[in-house]
C-alpha cells in the first residue's frame, strides 16, 4: 500500500445524542488519509489539556509536521507497528494526535483489506455485547440528577462521576447515585487532580462514605508517586454495603 494524502481539520463533534450534549459543543481534530487506490481512512480525537497537556493547537501542528515522513513511512500494520515502536517518545508527548492518526491507518487498512479492524489486528472476537460507561459532567445538583436519571432510563450498568472536592457537593452526588440504587461496584470517581496528598484524598473520601470502585487522577501530577501509598481506608465502605445488601436480600427471602 502507498499513501497518497494525509489531511488534518479541526471541527464539530460528531455523535451528541442529545441536544443539550456537551459533546455536541466540543471541536475535535479529524485526519483523513487516502492510499494511491482511492481508499480512505478516518480518525478523530479530542485532547485533554488536563491529562495529556495537549490542545487541538498543539495537535494539529505536530500531524502538520509529521505527515510528510508518515507517508513516506507507514505502508502496511507491520510497519505500522514497528513505526510506533521506533518513535515512542514523541507519541507519548503527543497521545492524542497520534491517537487520530492511528485510528486514521487502522480504518484504512480494514477498508483496504475488506476486513474488520479486529480481525487485522487478530483480535479474538467479543463474546459478550458491547457496554458503555456512562459519563456525568460537572454539572450542580440539579442536572448533575437529570444527567444521572437520563442514563439509568438508558439502561447504562457503569458510571463515571466528576468529585468537585467541596464536601457538600460531593455528598449530594453520592445521595443521587445512592438514590438510584447504584453500587460502588458500578462507579469510578473523577477526581482530577483535587488533592496535594494521598492523606488527603483519604481523609475526603472516608467523609463520604461511598465504596468508590476506583478512583481516577486523585493526586497533582507532583505527587503521582504518593498514590500507591494511599491507605484506600474508604474502601472499607464496599465490604461494608455489599454486607447490607446481602442482609436486605436475606430478610427480603424470609419475608416471601
Amino acid at each position: 500500500m502507498k499513501l497518497r494524502s494525509l489531511i488534518a481539520t479541526v471541527r464539530q463533534a460528531q455523535g451528541a445524542t442529545r441536544p443539550d450534549d456537551a459533546a455536541a459543543c466540543a471541536e475535535v481534530l479529524r485526519v483523513e488519509i487516502y492510499d494511491t487506490d482511492g481508499h480512505r481512512g478516518c480518525g478523530e480525537t479530542l485532547p485533554c489539556g488536563e491529562i495529556s497537556g495537549e490542545t487541538l493547537r498543539s495537535a494539529l501542528s505536530f500531524v502538520e509536521h509529521q505527515q510528510a515522513q508518515w507517508l513516506r513511512s507507514l505502508h502496511d500494520l507491520e510497519n505500522l507497528r514497528a513505526f510506533t515502536h521506533t518513535h515512542a517518545q514523541a507519541i507519548d508527548w503527543n497521545p492524542a494526535a497520534w491517537t487520530a492518526v492511528e485510528l486514521a491507518l487502522l480504518d484504512l487498512l480494514s477498508r483496504r483489506h475488506g476486513r474488520r479492524i479486529e480481525d487485522l489486528l487478530g483480535l479474538r472476537p467479543a463474546t459478550l455485547p458491547p457496554a458503555g460507561t456512562a459519563v456525568i459532567g460537572e454539572a450542580a445538583p440539579g442536572p448533575f440528577d437529570g444527567q444521572l436519571t437520563y442514563f439509568i432510563c438508558a439502561g447504562y450498568r457503569d458510571y463515571k462521576v466528576p468529585l468537585s472536592g467541596t464536601l457538600e457537593v460531593d455528598r449530594t452526588r453520592v445521595e443521587a447515585l445512592e438514590a438510584g440504587h447504584i453500587a460502588g461496584t458500578q462507579v469510578r470517581a473523577a477526581a482530577r487532580r483535587l488533592w496535594t496528598s494521598a492523606e488527603q484524598a483519604d481523609d475526603y473520601l472516608w467523609q463520604l462514605r461511598y465504596p468508590w470502585w476506583a478512583l481516577e487522577e486523585p493526586l497533582a501530577m507532583a505527587k503521582q508517586s504518593e498514590c500507591p501509598g494511599m491507605k484506600r481506608k474508604w474502601l472499607l465502605w464496599l465490604p461494608f454495603a455489599l454486607m447490607l445488601a446481602l442482609f436486605a436480600a436475606f430478610y427480603a427471602g424470609l419475608r416471601n
